[in-house]
Formats: C-alpha cells, sequence, structure tokens
C-alpha cells in the first residue's frame, strides 16, 4: 500500500522541500540555463542568468520565483491540473489522499508545463514589442515573474530605454 499523506500539510511540506532542485531540474530538462539563484527570502529567489534560445535568439533575463505563491497555487487547483498537452494523467481528486511520489508528479508536470510554454510567450512578447515600438533587439531588456502555474502567460516585465 502506498504511503498516503497523513495530513494536507504533508503536501505542502513536500512541495517546500522539493521545489528548489525540481525547478532546476524542470528547466534543464527543456534546455534553460536557470543560473545561481540570489535568495530574497527562503521561498522567493532571483536568478540573474536565466537563459533559452528560442526561434534562433538568444535570450538572458532576470527570472523571479514565488515558490510560496506557486505551491499555494499547486495546492488551490486538483492535484494534475497543470500539465503540458498530451500527458495522460491519473491522480486522486484531494491532495491528502497523494502518496509523496505523486505529489512529486504533480509537481514535476506543472513546472515541465511551465517550462514547455515559457520560450514560446517570452519570444512572441519580445517580438510583439519590438514591432509595436519599432525597436532593436538592443533595446529591449525583460523580466519574468513565475508566481502561478494557473495564468495562461508568464508575467513579464519590460524596460525598454535605451543601453548605456
Amino acid at each position: 500500500m502506498p504511503e498516503q499523506a497523513e495530513q494536507p500539510n504533508q503536501a505542502r511540506e513536500e512541495l517546500e522541500r522539493i521545489f528548489p532542485q525540481w525547478l532546476v531540474s524542470a528547466a534543464e530538462n527543456r534546455d534553460f540555463s536557470i543560473g545561481q539563484a540570489m535568495k530574497f527570502s527562503p521561498k522567493r529567489w532571483l536568478f540573474p542568468d536565466f537563459s533559452f534560445t528560442y526561434d534562433d535568439q538568444d535570450f538572458v533575463m532576470p527570472l523571479i520565483v514565488d515558490f510560496d505563491s506557486l505551491i499555494n497555487d499547486l495546492l488551490a487547483n486538483r492535484p494534475g491540473a497543470f500539465h503540458y498537452p498530451g500527458a495522460t494523467l491519473s491522480f486522486p481528486n484531494e491532495w491528502e489522499d497523494l502518496s509523496r511520489k505523486q505529489i512529486q508528479d504533480c509537481l514535476w508536470n506543472a513546472l515541465e508545463g511551465w517550462f514547455y510554454y515559457v520560450a514560446y510567450y517570452i519570444g512572441w512578447a519580445v517580438d510583439w514589442r519590438k514591432y509595436e515600438r519599432g525597436q532593436v533587439p538592443g533595446d529591449l531588456r525583460i523580466g519574468c515573474l513565475f508566481e502561478v502555474f494557473s495564468s495562461s502567460r508568464p508575467n513579464l516585465q519590460f524596460l525598454s530605454e535605451p543601453l548605456p
């Protein structure tokens, strides 16, 4: 019989325990380089050198990850709710009914789904911003806040003043 979560807090504790290492692993699995973290707090980290290639463009930008907000978002939704299309998942309906392995699988699928789409969303947003403002590639700086899974797009912040 699989080890079941004895209380709702066990899901949170397990997500908090594995989140940092699984964020890095999920990023690497999708060919992102997350870089070194600067910790604002135990649950809010800055990755200043987050980088990837999309559509022959190299992106390097700061990524702020709010672990606490992401865990709250996961737990506020049904287990297995966030994953990229095509994955066939079967989880109990309540977090307290999941084993540790199932909790880990829910987190992995959510992170994989986010990294699956993030390059596309960022690339599209940058291209649109360039088109809309007539900017050249060196004039556009961007940052990304990763705080929820339930939003269809990452929270992107642009700074478009000319570089010195």
